[in-house]
């Protein structure tokens, strides 16, 4: 977890009595938990290592901070308002991987225009008019330009057709390879990074608009993730690289992310990557 809200309220409230050193030792305790997702040691020699303690001042205020904000369980240090931070954030994670799974969260319907009781446009404009023919129904952009004009000819009467070489695209989340691409995504990053992928809900509307304009296969769409993924950990300036940790990164910034591969090619392949997978965690 590489972010959480920070409540300065609940925080000025709760460590008024701290020194500036203690607020520091405190801070980067606190930033260490969220990071790793996990307890902290109950060794105060680990605790300074994490906040960097090194004069005698610095350790002291470790040892404090650890003493009044956090209890030991089992030999790891536990913070109740983390936990709680956490286990929410799990939660969110865990329904944001069954929308994305999904194609997405459902679009949102429109309010009805005219509600019961209202009654229609034509309707009322004939109380406001009686000489108005109630038959004739309001020209609307549909009767001049049919939705779905006949192939071939003019398009019928009005209307007009399709440019040629270039039919209506069906819906990117009806495409087979979106739902095997959001399948097959969460296992791979997992597999790399040594962390679950938290689904965002633009990683569906992006990938649909991708596969639309796009006959890439699935294996190539998760080999190039791949590729990508490889490339950002051993030159940190690929800077197109980078924007493959998403979905809706390597859709957006797909043809500058291959041409930068192209450039010098790393051999990436399922279970054998150039890297080995970068874990969030703490090695003391």
């Amino acid at each position: 977890m590489h972010y959480y809200q920070h409540h300065v309220g609940d925080y000025n409230r709760d460590t008024a009595q701290l020194s500036v050193t203690e607020h520091g030792a405190y801070r980067l305790l606190m930033d260490a938990y969220y990071v790793s997702e996990r307890p902290l040691p109950a060794s105060a020699d680990m605790l300074c290592r994490i906040c960097r303690a090194i004069t005698k001042a610095e350790r002291e205020a470790v040892k404090t901070v650890a003493r009044l904000f956090f209890r030991e369980e089992n030999g790891e240090l536990r913070h109740k308002r983390i936990d709680d931070e956490l286990e929410k954030y799990e939660r969110k994670s865990e329904a944001n991987r069954v929308n994305g799974a999904k194609g997405g969260r459902p679009p949102k319907r429109k309010p009805d225009e005219n509600p019961v009781g209202s009654g229609s446009i034509t309707q009322r404009a004939t109380e406001r008019d009686p000489n108005l023919n109630p038959n004739q129904e309001p020209v609307t952009k549909n009767q001049l330009i049919p939705p779905n004009p006949p192939a071939g000819g003019d398009g019928g009467a009005g209307g007009i057709s399709p440019p040629p070489g270039k039919p209506l695209k069906p819906d990117g989340t009806s495409d087979p390879r979106h739902h095997a691409i959001t399948q097959a995504w969460g296992p791979r990053f997992e597999e790399f990074h040594g962390f679950r992928y938290d689904f965002q809900g633009k990683d569906a509307v992006r990938l649909r608009n991708f596969l639309q304009r796009s006959r890439e296969g699935v294996e190539t769409f998760l080999e190039v993730a791949e590729s990508a993924w490889a490339r950002t950990h051993e030159d940190t300036y690929a800077s197109a690289s980078k924007r493959a940790a998403t979905i809706a990164g390597l859709c957006d910034h797909w043809n500058a992310i291959r041409t930068e591969l192209q450039a010098r090619p790393l051999p990436v392949g399922r279970g054998n990557h150039a890297a080995e997978p970068q874990r969030a965690s703490f090695k003391l």
